[in-house]
């Protein structure tokens, strides 16, 4: 089996794509994680034609509908550029298996987003970067993680599980779901299931026994959406609200 293909910012792969012409090595990705995932690298800021080195920016706003302004220049709007690049990528991303994400940006920031008010002053809560919630909007059971929060053992697992349950669920769709089928994929993750949340495991179970007298593909979409929910980190309060 080929490596998974995994979305990734580009700035962790070493290269020199952030504001100040520099990047954001992860020794993390480019070690133990690569043995794993072929990465599809994206930069949102420069793939929106703002260059290298750019004038940094930030978010403004409100939490739930933030814009991407110029740190130095809060009138110079760059949200839209950024929607547009999204809205070309996507189509291209439809493939990927997870995504890792660096922390922080405004781009591609997954949790803990700082969020400015128009006097600088900072709001009570933060949010995604606007490519990462672009992203998760367009695929919300999609696997994504930040690279610092992967450095964490119980996260970086989660993490790959979750990858190869998805990797794994996509080769049984391509092969034509059954009844047998979903009950051997089952039993592929059955034990982190378990360990993780006995509850949603027994529900899976007692929703593949349908699968029996009911054609799979009716209940395919709602195991797998159950299934991804279940093996996923149990979210901090702040998380929460951000998912």
């Amino acid at each position: 089996m080929g490596r998974i293909k995994v979305g990734i910012s580009s700035c962790l792969l070493g290269q020199q794509v952030r504001y100040n012409g520099g990047h954001k090595h992860s020794s993390l990705c480019n070690g133990e994680l690569a043995r794993y995932f072929d990465y599809v690298p994206s930069c949102p800021e420069q793939g929106a034609g703002l260059g290298v080195p750019r004038p940094a920016m930030r978010l403004q706003g409100e939490p739930e509908a933030p814009r991407a302004v110029l740190v130095e220049d809060p009138g110079h709007d760059l949200t839209e550029a950024l929607a547009r690049y999204a809205a070309q990528r996507m189509p291209s991303l439809a493939g990927l298996c997870g995504y890792i994400f660096i922390a922080k940006s405004p781009s591609c920031g997954l949790f803990d987003v700082k969020i400015h008010r128009p006097d600088g002053t900072l709001q009570p809560r933060a949010s995604r970067g606007l490519f990462a919630a672009a992203l998760v909007r367009a695929m919300p059971l999609l696997p994504v993680e930040e690279e610092g929060r992967l450095h964490d053992p119980e996260l970086r697992q989660s993490f790959i599980t979750r990858v190869f349950a998805w990797h794994h669920w996509q080769q049984l769709c391509r092969e034509g779901l059954s009844a047998a089928g979903l009950q051997t994929f089952h039993l592929r993750y059955r034990a982190s299931l378990r360990a993780r949340n006995p509850a949603a495991c027994e529900d899976l179970e007692q929703l593949l026994s349908k699968a029996f007298v009911q054609l799979p593909e009716a209940l395919a979409a709602r195991y797998f959406r159950q299934l991804m929910r279940a093996l996923e980190p149990v979210p901090s309060a702040t998380e929460a609200w951000q998912r």
